[in-house]
């Protein structure tokens, strides 16, 4: 019937946006994991733990946020973040990755001033961005994160210098299942326009000549008038 494969087509959306959501930290915990025990070095493993632990909090906030978004809309989780500080701490977490794909990972040292965010949807919107932004560009490339105040707004921003991005897509592209990437789902960006909406902001793509830079537009008038959890 008509209204059960719309409900069954839901659900396969919604389970294919988790799966999306959970690969990311698994394959970053999978590879932080494997060279920790390749260099049986103390202290390199020590760094591994703790990553891994990291993203396990990270999972287990994903699964609260999906289940209060199940009763009605999860809401934000809003502390005081320093914007230059969340962007080294994603490029100190894909740095592996980033070396291993010959790529060069680096984040803008701009001060920028603390705002009160969500910090771990946004944290899962710059995971999804940057390795967009790896699996785009060739080796020898660069991925450059930074923070700006802009007017009043702060923009998060990721810059690749990949292939870009086909004409064709660039109109649909934050929309769900809008992939150029033979076997992506599209969800990624999907989800980091949700995040930033959420934020009562806004995502846009800037297609450069020498590739792409995503960046997520939040209300520095709104944000700091959110109170710090």
């Amino acid at each position: 019937e008509p209204g059960e494969a719309e409900h069954l087509a839901g659900l396969g959306r919604v389970a294919a946006g988790v799966a999306h959501e959970v690969r990311n930290p698994i394959a970053a915990m999978r590879l932080k994991a494997e060279n920790a025990l390749a260099a049986r070095d103390p202290d390199r493993m020590a760094r591994a733990l703790e990553a891994v632990l990291g993203q396990v909090g990270r999972l287990d906030t994903l699964t609260r946020d999906l289940l209060a978004a199940a009763r009605g809309g999860a809401p934000l989780r809003r502390q005081a973040t320093d914007p230059a500080a969340l962007l080294r701490g994603r490029v100190a977490f894909y740095r592996e990755q980033a070396a291993a794909a010959g790529v060069a990972l680096a984040a803008e040292d701009a001060p920028v001033p603390a705002a009160a965010l969500d910090r771990g949807r946004l944290e899962r919107a710059l995971d999804n961005l940057i390795l967009n932004g790896l699996q785009a560009t060739p080796p020898g490339g660069r991925v450059v994160v930074g923070a700006r105040r802009d007017a009043d707004a702060l923009v998060l921003s990721v810059a690749d210098t990949g292939r870009g991005v086909p004409e064709s897509l660039r109109p649909h592209l934050f929309e769900p299942f809008a992939s150029g990437r033979p076997g992506g789902t599209g969800l990624g960006l999907a989800q980091v326009r949700e995040a930033a909406e959420a934020h009562g902001g806004r995502v846009r793509a800037l297609h450069r000549g020498d590739g792409t830079t995503i960046e997520i537009i939040l209300p520095e008038g709104q944000a700091d008038a959110w109170p710090a959890s």
